[in-house]
């Protein structure tokens, strides 16, 4: 049996300067990145600061503003799926290609200046292909490419969703595309530091090792078979290691399968920015995406949403839509890899009696906090 690669637990102590920062951008996650027509309209473009992420899901370029001490997200593009690429170091090309077209568009678009662009490369992208993909991203473009850990980022994300007054109270559990993390702040007699944990599978590579192993036999019985020699071993030693994760009394889920959960079982609440699922939801979907994947997504929209004025037929064609955008975004199969990765970290987590809850504006949480730390002493350039 093959040995995991093993993520050890990345410690930070908070610092009361860190403390404010976070209670400020604790408040960012607020904003509703709808809300005007021409996002771009009166923003200096002095002020404005490209990401392009690169990860485990794809190239998913986003626009953000520097306004005073807040960095507001403005806008994002299309997103050019993982699938376009297949993550080798021959696809480098193709990708580096993808990255030239979208700088040039926001450089069309938005006047973004030219260094007000980030390219990052997320903890999803594959460590074989990221030294092909620098030079050919940086030979089409002479602009450097960062990579950030699991470590980092999940603790980016967490610092950019969870309120300064929660920040003792939560772990943040993320099913990514390319691997599974998380974090929570740790309590100690000198500070508040924050814990770090994960593993190298995601709900699409997790799907891809499956095949991989399982040759001509049926994907269930291996996917059984893998989470009891890797997976659950795995997020046993993140307990081991991590054990403040099952202690927090509120879980925020981020990731993929979190959202295909929370569309699913609350399809008519989803502009809210937390949506609490009860053990009861979180046990029935899971289940029903490891047996029936396909059935799992077919909810019952018979019921009005919550709020009366809203029209109901319109309603219930949004969320018909939305729903059948995950089948889009994930296999069949995929939808099974999520499911057991996510049942198997929140049964080890003690989920039951527990507030448990999707936080549906963690899309651009870490490349937002990225650039709120890439800017923190510079003022607006």
């Amino acid at each position: 049996m093959k040995t995991r690669p093993v993520f050890g637990v990345l410690s930070m102590k908070i610092s009361p300067l860190f403390l404010a920062v976070l209670a400020m951008s604790a408040l960012l996650h607020a904003a509703d990145n709808t809300a005007e027509k021409n996002p771009l309209a009166g923003v200096s473009p002095q002020n404005l600061y490209g990401v392009i992420e690169i990860g485990g899901s794809g190239v998913k370029p986003m626009l953000f503003e520097k306004k005073g001490g807040k960095v507001l997200f403005l806008k994002n593009y299309e997103v050019t799926e993982a699938d376009a690429f297949s993550w080798t170091a021959s696809s480098s090309g193709l990708v580096a290609e993808t990255v030239q077209d979208v700088v040039q568009k926001m450089e069309t678009d938005a006047k973004v200046p030219d260094d007000h662009f980030d390219i990052v490369g997320s903890s999803g992208v594959p460590s074989d292909v990221r030294p092909t993909l620098t030079d050919s991203i940086m030979q089409k473009l002479h602009l450097k490419v960062s990579y950030i850990t699991i470590e980092q980022e999940s603790q980016l994300v967490f610092r950019n969703i969870v309120p300064a007054d929660q920040v003792g109270d939560v772990v943040v559990l993320d099913i990514g595309s390319g691997n599974s993390k998380g974090s929570y702040a740790d309590v100690r007699a000198d500070g508040l530091r924050l814990a770090s944990f994960g593993i190298p599978f995601g709900t699409k590579t997790f799907a891809q090792k499956i095949d991989d192993e399982r040759h001509d036999g049926a994907f269930a019985i291996t996917a059984e078979s893998l989470r009891e020699q890797f997976i659950q071993p795995a997020i046993r030693d993140d307990v081991a290691i991590a054990p403040g994760m099952q202690h927090r009394p509120r879980i925020y889920l981020v990731g993929g399968i979190a959202w295909s959960m929370a569309l699913v079982t609350h399809p008519f609440e989803m502009k809210q920015t937390l949506i609490k699922l009860t053990p009861h939801e979180i046990d029935s979907f899971l289940d029903k995406a490891i047996s029936s994947p396909r059935e799992a997504l077919q909810p019952d929209l018979a019921q009005a949403p919550h709020q009366p004025t809203e029209n109901v037929a319109a309603a219930r064609s949004k969320a018909t839509g939305a729903i059948a955008k995950i089948g889009d975004v994930f296999t069949d199969n995929q939808l099974v890899a999520g499911a057991i990765l996510l049942k198997s970290y929140l049964a080890e987590m003690g989920y039951h009696g527990r507030d448990v809850y999707f936080y549906t504006q963690a899309l651009y949480a870490w490349p937002q906090q990225y650039i709120i730390d890439a800017t923190a002493d510079q003022g607006s350039k």
